[in-house]
């Protein structure tokens, strides 16, 4: 025999068997499933150019098949693997102990977490989709439009932003705001990622230290506080910077004995 080839499922294992006589006549041998009637056929070259096609058709769908079956498979896993990586960080997103929350690049929150949600007040579906601003004070509202949102859409980045939130009871809170944007892997878009603080507390204890400060400036009385390791004054307040006739500076670098 000239050439010997096996085919798989379509032929059913059949074997062709092809022998070349003066290189003009052919003889063709099916072994199995292939009935007398039809071999004669295809020796009388009735048959033979459809069954050159059915051969050649085998050959090529099998591969292609094959491969396309691969590479729908290969698509859907990686499909599945990033749809749960995706619940899974939103899991995480939300039931983090912070408040956070995205926004798109129309400024639209696309999504808040639930620490952000038990803080102001509100549930998910009345905030989605509004502007991250429309929960600010007007003044911090003015400030982030004007100011903040345009330079960080075109670095990426703000860093400590001091901004006023207004709670769904009406009550303000100061915050520090501080954000990143990044790509979404699923809807491949820019969004942002906010991490707000609240400073509410440390703001008012600013503010009755700010108050105790100009007290005791302006306090008739000569005051002195002074570290207790090394004697250094920390403070002085004004009668008695008058009355030693020496500056701040000058006195954090003596002590009273």
């Amino acid at each position: 025999p000239h050439t010997v080839r096996s085919f798989s499922n379509m032929t059913k294992q059949a074997v062709l068997t092809k022998k070349v006589d003066n290189g003009t006549e052919y003889a063709w041998k099916i072994v199995k499933h292939i009935s007398p009637a039809q071999l004669k056929a295809i020796r009388d070259n009735r048959l033979a150019p459809w069954f050159y096609l059915f051969l050649l058709y085998s050959i090529l769908l099998i591969p292609i098949t094959w491969l396309i079956n691969e590479l729908y498979t290969r698509k859907k896993l990686a499909e599945e693997s990033l749809k749960q990586s995706d619940r899974y960080f939103k899991s995480l997103y939300n039931q983090t102990p912070i408040m956070l929350h995205s926004i798109d690049q129309s400024g639209k929150l696309v999504h808040v977490s639930d620490f952000w949600l038990d803080k102001m007040g509100y549930v998910r579906d009345e905030v989605l989709g509004c502007k991250s601003s429309d929960f600010l004070t007007q003044e911090s509202r003015d400030y982030a439009e004007n100011k903040i949102k345009p330079e960080f859409f075109r670095t990426g980045y703000c860093s400590n932003v001091q901004y006023q939130f207004v709670k769904k009871n009406g009550k303000i809170i100061d915050t520090l705001l501080s954000a990143i944007t990044h790509e979404d892997p699923i809807e491949k878009k820019a969004q942002s990622l906010a991490v707000i603080t609240d400073i509410t507390a440390l703001k008012k204890v600013e503010e009755i230290n700010l108050r105790l400060g100009r007290i005791l400036d302006r306090s008739l009385n000569e005051i002195y506080i002074f570290r207790a390791d090394n004697y250094h004054f920390l403070q002085v307040n004004e009668g008695a910077r008058n009355n030693l006739d020496y500056t701040m500076e000058e006195l954090r670098k003596m002590t009273p004995i």
